[in-house]
């Protein structure tokens, strides 16, 4: 048995980096691409053990939020093959942007967690279509899914798994105002300093 016969790569948060070997050799044989989260993102020292004694990828860093400067220390001590960040808790597009591209400078894959909404996957999209060194686009399943509600375009692999560059204005991912609209059940406004209302919540 492999990880084709296991499906997705699962992540694996352990309570010890020795019980993270163990399972960490099984992964090994089991030929996973990756292994991710096998000890806390901050415990540095104990991915960088992980990571001489395994040949399997250590992928790690998705939990911290303390942002670039901070971030970068995972790179500087190659305790990992692989940064795990989404773009929702480290600046949006360019923060993910700036963590790509010095992931990179390090030889390091970066896979962002592109989890969420369309426009959420789409932000993340752009990122990766611009950089060299990621290769996956995490797709939330199943597919049709709450997170397509009230878009007229959706992101979806091709037959042979990969995902197409949008070619459409903006982020590329069109909303539904149809739909919203009919899924709207009320709106709630927000207020200036003079009472004027100056933006609108639907719900």
């Amino acid at each position: 048995m492999d990880a084709d016969h296991i499906g997705i790569p699962k992540v694996l948060l352990l309570g010890s980096k020795f019980d993270a070997y163990k399972l960490g050799k099984v992964v090994e044989e089991l030929n996973f691409e990756w292994y991710e989260a096998p000890i806390a993102d901050e415990d540095i020292e104990g991915l960088k053990w992980l990571k001489s004694k395994l040949t399997v990828p250590i992928s790690a860093v998705e939990s911290y939020t303390g942002g670039i400067r901070g971030w970068v220390r995972w790179l500087t001590e190659h305790s990992v093959d692989s940064i795990r960040t989404f773009g929702d808790i480290t600046g949006g597009i360019s923060g993910l942007r700036r963590m790509a591209v010095i992931s990179e400078v390090f030889d390091t894959s970066f896979d962002s967690h592109s989890y969420g909404p369309v426009h959420v996957q789409a932000a993340h999209l752009h990122v990766m279509l611009a950089s060299h060194n990621v290769k996956y686009l995490e797709i939330p399943v199943p597919l049709g899914y709450e997170f397509d509600k009230g878009m007229k375009d959706v992101i979806r692999c091709d037959q042979d798994g990969y995902v197409h560059a949008p070619t459409k204005p903006g982020l590329g991912y069109e909303l539904d105002e149809d739909e919203i609209d009919r899924l709207t059940v009320r709106e709630l406004g927000t207020c200036d300093m003079t009472g004027i209302t100056t933006s609108l919540m639907r719900f």
